[in-house]
This record gives structure tokens, C-alpha cells and sequence, in this order.
């Protein structure tokens, strides 16, 4: 009886370890990734305040789907401006990136993410066949000069810049969150009623939220 249960609770604990196995099939380890938090702050040896990562802690959900259709959700996850990929923390620095190419569909909080020509762009919303994204990039700002001895008395600094950016059919331009922009995406005919909607509620073009808002309107006429 005991060597049944024994060889039984191998079994269970092979099984839960093969259901950890699959998630490896759309991660890679890095140690490049690894060696970025390790040495956090500094670029080519030199000190630099600030993150690479868009979230300024781990505690965010990702949501991986493949191109084979499976679903991958992880925790302790960020996403590199610098490097433009999808970072898991495993723990014991350790660090995974996500397969671009295995991923079909990547949500980070909630939040979906495209791939158009190499680059990730955040999706605020959709109006008809054009895609509205942000697309976040990351700057250093230069820490002071003495004006007199010219030597850096501050440190340099990572800033995250984020633009708006239009998607219509896999070609990115700079676009402006404002009303008439927005609006001449939509039919003629609904547009009207979207323009009084986003008035008669006091909804704005150019603050995401609102605009998501006005954009569900439009959906729904």
C-alpha cells in the first residue's frame, strides 16, 4: 500500500510539473534581460536614474495567446521600452522574454498590444478599419553641467515618451487626438451623432478614457 501511494505521488507530481512546462514553449530565458535588472540604472557603465520598463512595478498580468491558440497568463511581468518585448520575472533573477514569433495576441492588464512592422504599439481603440495606438518610446535625459568646470554634477535620466500614432492597413503615421480626426473616421452619417453625444456628455477626443467612451457610442448606433 505504502509503494502504491509512493509511485501515486510521483505521478501527481510529474503531472504538475508538466502543466508548468508548457508556458516555457512561448518564453525564452535571457540573460541579457537578467543582467539589465541586475545592473539596473546603468547604460554602458554609466549611472542612469529611472527604468527601461513601462510599468514602474512587476505586479502586472500578461496575457499570451499563441498562434496555435493556446492561452498563456503569467504574473510579475513587464513590457522593455528599450529592448520592445514582453519580460516575465520568474524570480532568483530570472528573466524570460515572450516568443514574438509564437504570439498571436499579447494583453498587458487588460490592455492589448500590436506588432506592426517590428514595433509594439498599445491599442486605444478601433473606428472602423483603423487602429488608434500609443507607441512608447524611451529617452535619456542628461544630467547637469557645471557651466564652470563642465564636469556632470547629475546623473542622467530615463524618461518614457509616449505619441499617438493611426494603423490602417499595417502602415503607422503620427496622429492627433482631436475631434475632427477622429470624426472623419466614421461614416457621415453617425459622425453627427457622435459629435453631439461627446457634447451634450461633456466627452473629450483627447483624453483616451473619454475617447474610448465615444468610440463605444459609435459602436453601438
Amino acid at each position: 500500500m505504502k509503494r502504491l501511494i509512493f509511485i501515486l505521488s510521483i505521478f501527481v507530481s510529474k503531472c504538475v510539473y508538466s502543466q508548468n512546462l508548457p508556458s516555457l514553449e512561448i518564453l525564452s530565458p535571457s540573460n541579457q534581460l537578467t543582467n539589465q535588472v541586475s545592473n539596473k540604472g546603468r547604460d554602458n557603465g554609466n549611472l542612469i536614474k529611472g527604468s527601461v520598463y513601462l510599468k514602474e512595478n512587476w505586479a502586472n498580468k500578461l496575457t499570451v495567446k499563441s498562434k496555435t491558440g493556446k492561452i498563456y497568463e503569467f504574473d510579475n511581468t513587464n513590457f522593455n521600452v528599450k529592448e520592445n518585448l514582453f519580460v516575465v520575472n520568474k524570480g532568483f533573477q530570472s528573466y524570460f522574454k515572450v516568443d514574438d514569433s509564437k504570439a498571436k495576441e499579447i494583453y498587458l492588464n487588460g490592455i492589448q498590444f500590436v506588432k506592426v512592422n517590428g514595433t509594439y504599439y498599445e491599442v486605444i481603440t478601433v473606428v472602423n478599419n483603423s487602429m488608434i495606438v500609443k507607441f512608447h518610446k524611451l529617452t535619456v535625459l542628461k544630467g547637469q553641467v557645471n557651466p564652470f568646470s563642465k564636469e556632470k554634477v547629475g546623473n542622467d535620466k530615463y524618461k518614457i515618451n509616449s505619441t499617438y500614432h493611426i494603423v490602417e492597413n499595417n502602415i503607422v503615421n503620427k496622429f492627433k487626438l482631436k475631434s475632427k480626426k477622429v470624426l472623419n473616421l466614421m461614416d457621415g452619417d453617425k459622425a453627427k451623432k457622435v459629435k453631439k453625444y461627446a457634447k451634450d456628455n461633456s466627452l473629450s477626443f483627447k483624453k483616451e478614457n473619454e475617447l474610448k467612451k465615444i468610440i463605444k457610442f459609435y459602436a453601438s448606433i
